[in-house]
């Protein structure tokens, strides 16, 4: 028979650790709802995780609108840099055309200041286009795939007119010293003929044997050898004015032509001095006269056929390398102008 338990008499409650779970159905002491050790802390935590997440979504939102908007300036500013560089390129060409101009054109005495000009302005032309070929490099990868297209056209146009440049600037310093020659060497031939001229006269009249004939020589012949004196300082004009032409034939052949003209003076001198004796001399001067004509006579068949022969050869010879590249950068040049337009005119239909 099991003894009962006095009615007073309860069952100790169950004794938990700290933070341990309570056993299922097991109610406080006090009848309210079970507690849970910890649950507020993990409210707090969830908050705070909550909060923070918003906050990244912010932030990355923030950051997508930053990122936009420095996206759409950045094209913005390429797209205003490159039509900077088209507005340069544009204004180089200015340079560009007048340099064509005296490259292409016939050398004439009048070409020479327009090569001057042309030769001057081309330093600052080509610092315009360097500074479009800089722009273009810097705006280059903010651009759009099409304004990529005509950013490629227009480096490729600034590149071709930059090596024209190059090639220009040994064209027209040609150009110009040609130029400047031609003027004085026809002049120089000029005065050579009426020199020739005058001493055929001076010829004619000795040849009458009278004393007013040989004084008339006399006086026609010191007129022609003023005119070669003339003659030669004017190819020593062109001479310098283009030192690679070679005028040295003409002036050679002038010395000697004046050297010979002074015995004929000397001849008519003698002449005029009447006497037997003095017009002995004067026969002797003559045939002295005659073997040294024969040898001016000799170079005169090897001066050039005419004044402009030497500029042309020397011309040719500065220019042959350069004329051939300056046309192979023209029609680049003119090739990516054409693609440009194209470019440009598609994007304006």
């Amino acid at each position: 028979m099991t003894e009962e338990p006095p009615e007073d008499t309860q069952a100790p409650a169950p004794v938990r650790a700290s933070g341990a779970t309570p056993e299922a159905g097991a109610t406080p002491a006090d009848g309210g709802a079970p507690e849970t050790a910890g649950a507020p802390r993990r409210r707090t935590r969830t908050a705070l995780i909550v909060a923070v997440a918003v906050l990244v979504v912010l932030v990355v939102a923030a950051g997508a609108v930053w990122f936009g908007y420095a996206t759409i300036a950045a094209r913005l500013q390429a797209e205003q840099d490159l039509a900077r560089a088209t507005e340069l390129v544009e204004e180089a060409d200015l340079v560009v055309i007048a340099a064509d101009e005296v490259v292409q054109a016939e050398v004439t005495p009048l070409l020479a200041s327009e090569a001057r000009d042309a030769k001057e302005q081309i330093p600052a032309a080509q610092e315009q286009l360097d500074e479009a070929l800089g722009l273009i490099d810097g705006a280059y990868e903010d651009l759009s795939e099409e304004n990529r297209e005509v950013a490629d056209a227009l480096e490729d146009s600034a590149d071709a007119r930059q090596e024209m440049f190059v090639e220009a600037d040994v064209l027209v310093e040609a150009n110009s010293k040609a130029a400047a020659a031609l003027g004085p060497a026809e002049d120089a031939v000029e005065a050579l003929l009426a020199a020739e001229d005058r001493s055929e006269q001076a010829v004619e009249r000795f040849n009458e044997h009278t004393e007013e004939g040989v004084t008339a020589s006399k006086e026609l012949t010191n007129q022609a050898i003023a005119k070669l004196t003339e003659s030669k300082g004017l190819f020593e004009e062109a001479q310098e004015a283009f030192p690679e032409a070679d005028f040295e034939p003409f002036i050679e052949y002038i010395d000697a032509r004046i050297a010979l003209l002074q015995q004929s003076v000397k001849i008519d001198e003698t002449w005029l001095a009447g006497g037997n004796e003095n017009l002995e001399k004067a026969n002797e001067l003559l045939e002295a006269y005659a073997i040294e004509e024969n040898v001016v006579a000799a170079l005169a068949e090897t001066l050039p056929a005419s004044e402009t022969e030497p500029i042309a050869a020397a011309y040719a010879e500065l220019t042959e390398d350069a004329e051939e590249r300056y046309l192979d950068a023209r029609d680049r040049a003119i090739e990516a102008d054409g693609r440009l337009r194209e470019l440009l005119e598609a994007e304006g239909s």
